[in-house]
This record gives structure tokens, sequence and C-alpha cells, in this order.
């Protein structure tokens, strides 16, 4: 037979024993509690909103719609904001939009791309029809106006008066017509011959030829 004393501490050792292992289990429970995340916590780590990074998306941009990609995404207190770039674009047009500018790549959605740039080309076509005409409506009023102006301009028949030139001196003006007004070149002054030198060669040619 044993003694007391030796059961006692046989006792002893095991509710010191059972004291350890109760603090152990609490201390588990404990620590997985602490690192378990909440619903709440896994929704924010996984949401992207409507759209998820990677996604190809149709976008508007101004009147049009566009196939883009999502590249980044943020939760703004506005609302969900995505990164995008468009498909074939340079890099430099990359920007960030509303889900309100956002489509999902559907078969549907891309119908209403296609209607949508159709509708703008038909718009286009019109807008420039209308401004060829405008164009033309402006020449012809042009043209009118300058076929008036002329004959507002014309010198009745009885009130012209006709001038001999000698040849030398009709070969002068040709030529200096032709300098100024195809060639753009400028008369140098002092001119020779000048007015007074053309004006006594005429008188001269009308002394001689008439005899006086």
């Amino acid at each position: 037979m044993g003694s007391p004393n030796a059961a006692l501490n046989v006792d002893g050792d095991e509710d010191e024993s059972a004291t350890v292992s109760d603090s152990t289990a609490t201390k588990t429970d404990s620590d997985s509690d602490s690192e378990t995340e909440t619903d709440e916590e896994i929704r924010n780590r996984y949401d992207t909103g409507p759209f998820r990074e990677g996604e190809k998306v149709l976008a508007y941009h101004k009147q049009c719609i566009y196939v883009a990609k999502v590249l980044q995404f943020e939760k703004r207190s506005n609302g969900w904001h995505y990164y995008v770039h468009y498909l074939g674009w340079n890099k430099s047009w990359d920007e960030w939009v509303g889900v309100d500018r956002l489509l999902k790549y559907t078969d549907e959605n891309r119908m209403k791309q296609e209607a949508l740039n159709k509708k703008l080309e038909e718009q286009k076509k019109a807008e420039l029809q209308t401004s060829k005409r405008g164009t033309a409506g402006g020449r012809g009023k042009k043209r009118k106006k300058d076929s008036s102006s002329k004959e507002k301009s014309a010198v009745p028949p009885e009130k012209l008066v006709n001038i001999q030139i000698p040849l030398t001196l009709k070969k002068q003006l040709i030529d200096d017509c032709e300098f100024i007004t195809h060639l753009g070149k400028l008369v140098k002054l002092p001119r020779t011959p000048n007015v007074e030198d053309i004006l006594k060669l005429y008188l001269d040619y009308r002394c001689k030829k008439d005899g006086t």
C-alpha cells in the first residue's frame, strides 16, 4: 500500500495539469477569435464593385463608346471608380471613370455601341453636307455680287477713249504689268522711263504722226 501523502501528491499533479491544459485551451480559443476576420472585412477585401481588375468592358468617352480594360479600382466617397485603358489607343488616354461610364462587355451592349457609332457617323455626314451647301451658296452669292459690281463699273462705250500707243512703249507697259501682276515684282523707283518720259515720248509720236 502506498502512503496517503503519495496519493495526495498524485491528485495534486493531476489538478495542476488540468489547470494548465484549461488555460492553454482558453488561450488557443482567444487567438483563433483574434485571427478570424469578420464577414464585412472579407467582403471589403474581395469586393470590387460591378467590375473587376482585368475585365474587358465598354466605356463611354464623350459621345462614343470604346472597348476598354479595367486596370485598377478603388472605392471613393462618391462610389466605385475604375482606371481603364482604351484598347487600341495610346496609354495617354488612360483615365479614372465612374460606374456610370462603364458597361458590361455583352452582345447587347455591343449592339448598343454599334448603333450609337453609326448614328454619330450619319450626323457627321449630314453636317458635312450642310457645310458644303453653305459654301456653295456663298460662292454663288459672291459670283452674283462680282457680276453685278462689274456691270456697275462698266463704262459706257461713248465715254471710252481710244489711245494709240507705240509698240516700244506698249511692250514696256506689258512687261511691267507681267512683272507686277504675275511675278509679284514691284518696279524699282525711280524708274526709267518714268511717267514724264512716257508722256514726252507719246507727245513726240503724235506730233510726228500728225506732222505738226
